[in-house]
């Protein structure tokens, strides 16, 4: 059955079917709201010849956290179990575990250190390689977190990010409770520009103008409603398009109503990718996405996940993929960005 979230006013239903976790997840969101004039073209934004950072902490959606004091007055669960999991049984994704609320629980199973801090920060839409440093435990160790707050969170405002309150009760206890101490700094790094890959700039088969009139599928990320003409259903509440995704042996995503920005930022989540990718395309407007190709990654227990070798000649590799189904490209490039750093940090105490 469906299970239908609200979102300040927004709906959307989410049906998710797990086929075998070491090989195929598939996600399915199901959701409608409008589209922006599509197939424009603006000039390519070309890298700044300047220290400051092409990628922030806040992320290309702005919601991503600075770390700040935590105090004695800042928001606190009333009651916290933290628990290691050592069943040896591997998340169900390959781009980080959720944390789920409900009134004023929350819970996170299976979770790693580093997935609690990307919770906590709103990094969720950051490759999880910005968050740097710490010992290899943080990766390999798993917990199972269960915690009540004094009061019923506020609802969602961000898809897989957990209400505002929630999230700094989190981060109180990361410092509580693992004695995490983290700093933002900026470093240069490899990330990848997203660039049109024929000179006549014509797109591929699979990246079509949109004339959805939904809510494409990270809209509500950004909080951003300008240019955004919402055309509601009967029922007068709008709903997301829908989304799909699925990784392992043979993965595919198909997604409308998208901006550049949007598509580039998914590329850089997954998990094989695991780095900033920004737009250079020059494109605005949206679009929708098909998309098939080779490998993606291979859950470990123990491990981040990592590339698959990829041995069919029938499905192309990402990067391949890209340029033949999209008319795009992926190019390395070395530029300043801003990374979430771990100065320290401890195994909880477990109750």
């Amino acid at each position: 059955m469906p299970n239908f979230l609200r979102e300040d006013e927004v709906y959307w239903a989410e049906n998710t079917q797990v086929h075998d976790m070491r090989a195929t997840l598939t996600i399915l969101f199901g959701l409608t709201l409008t589209a922006a004039p599509a197939g424009l073209l603006r000039a390519p934004q070309s890298p700044a010849n300047s220290t400051a950072p092409v990628f922030t902490i806040e992320g290309p959606q702005g919601i991503g956290l600075r770390p700040g004091t935590i105090g004695p007055d800042a928001p606190r669960f009333e009651v916290v179990s933290i628990k290691e999991d050592r069943s040896g049984i591997l998340p169900p994704s390959s781009q980080g575990q959720l944390v789920n609320t409900r009134a004023n629980r929350v819970q996170a199973f299976n979770i790693t250190a580093r997935e609690l801090i990307r919770n906590g920060y709103n990094l969720q839409h950051v490759p999880r390689s910005f968050v740097v440093g710490g010992p290899e435990w943080i990766d390999a160790a798993r917990y199972n977190v269960e915690a009540i707050g004094p009061a019923t969170f506020e609802n969602q405002r961000v898809r897989n990010v957990p209400p505002p309150t929630a999230a700094a009760m989190i981060r109180s206890m990361l410092v509580d409770r693992f004695n995490l101490k983290v700093h933002v700094e900026t470093r240069e790094r490899e990330i990848l520009e997203l660039k049109l890959d024929r000179a006549d700039g014509r797109l591929g088969p699979g990246l079509v103008p949109s004339k959805e009139k939904c809510l494409g599928p990270f809209d509500l990320v950004d909080l951003d409603t300008t240019n955004r003409t919402i055309v509601p259903t009967d029922d007068g509440k709008p709903y997301f398009c829908g989304f799909g995704y699925s990784y392992g042996a043979m993965s595919f995503m198909q997604a409308p109503n998208m901006r550049p920005r949007d598509i580039a930022m998914f590329f850089g989540l997954i998990a094989s990718v695991n780095m900033a990718v920004v737009d250079r395309t020059g494109l605005t407007g949206r679009y929708d996405v098909r998309l098939q190709f080779a490998g993606d990654v291979v859950l470990a227990a123990g491990a981040a996940p990592v590339p698959r070798e990829v041995t069919s000649s029938e499905v192309l590799p990402l990067r391949a993929a890209i340029r033949q189904q999209l008319g795009l490209k992926l190019e390395s490039v070395r530029a300043p960005v801003e990374v979430l750093v771990i100065d320290s940090i401890d195994r909880p105490t477990e109750n």
